[in-house]
């Protein structure tokens, strides 16, 4: 137990050394996005307990691929760290904390938006969609990826009263976009079938087949890559934490009951010594 605990004690002070690492990185990169204090808004009004508010979309699913994030960043990066809330009054306490925290631009979405009726129309035909979900390794040159096919949202929010509307916002914010193989693809399927495209190389070919976004983009300084590496590695710590209080509660276990064992023994050692006592004065010493 004391070994485990100490690896574990290790393994947290690595890790939190990493998470001031990813967290000056961000700090960084997000002066202008102030994407931390996006999230660290959600945070504090989950704190507080304004009501409605569900949280930052990049923190509400899980992208199937990190070689994805890239992609999902040069089409949906507003998108991404937009803060979702159930309903429109639910907005205005938000706002009124983001202004009390002197916070930057936010885009919040209410869910009470999006009409479940026409979003179980459109997700029967997406799954009938000519439009493959399939790898980018496949060799056919047709082949194009659905933004809507490479995201999952994170299983705890599944059983939430709003699940469906969530699953309905998040449809509608990437049903416009597809990943192609190559820049000539991209124009044609831009033109032709009027979605926006972006291809591995991070080439970005909006609706009606026009280039705004080409260049060289450094992955390595991707805000939605650093933002992701940043969450697992604060997930990975708290469950660090949470099985070193565990084994810390094992460890108070193990120590109350040995306490406990010892009371019990020397109250059984006295026992016997009274005993004995008494036995030596009922025969003056003399044992038969």
């Amino acid at each position: 137990c004391m070994i485990k605990e100490n690896e574990l004690g290790l393994q947290r002070q690595q890790m939190n050394e990493e998470i001031i690492g990813y967290r000056q990185n961000l700090e960084a990169f997000y002066k202008r996005m102030n994407i931390l204090a996006i999230s660290n808004l959600v945070k504090e009004a989950h704190r507080i307990g304004i009501p409605g508010v569900i949280g930052v979309v990049a923190e509400l699913i899980q992208i199937t691929s990190k070689d994805l994030l890239p992609m999902f960043e040069v089409l949906f990066k507003e998108n991404m760290f937009s803060i979702i809330v159930e309903a429109e009054k639910d907005c205005l306490p938000l706002i009124k904390l983001n202004r009390d925290l002197k916070g930057s631009k936010v885009k919040i979405i209410p869910l009470e938006w999006f009409d479940m009726k026409s979003f179980d129309s459109i997700h029967q035909s997406k799954l009938q969609t000519s439009i493959a979900n399939t790898s980018l390794n496949e060799t056919r040159d047709e082949v194009v990826v659905m933004f809507t096919n490479c995201y999952d949202i994170r299983p705890e929010l599944l059983t939430r009263s709003y699940s469906t509307l969530l699953m309905a916002c998040l449809f509608d914010m990437f049903k416009k976009g597809v990943i192609v193989r190559n820049v000539e693809q991209a124009f044609e399927v831009s033109k032709t079938r009027k979605l926006a495209c972006v291809t591995p190389d991070l080439q970005v070919i909006f609706a009606g087949g026009y280039l705004t976004k080409a260049g060289y983009k450094n992955r390595n300084k991707m805000h939605l890559s650093t933002f992701h590496l940043y969450q697992e590695k604060v997930r990975s710590l708290i469950g660090v934490e949470e099985e070193l209080q565990t084994l810390k509660k094992t460890k108070e276990s193990i120590k109350a009951n040995e306490e406990e064992l010892s009371k019990a023994v020397k109250t059984k050692q006295n026992e016997m010594l009274r005993l004995q006592t008494e036995i030596y004065k009922l025969t003056k010493g003399k044992l038969y």
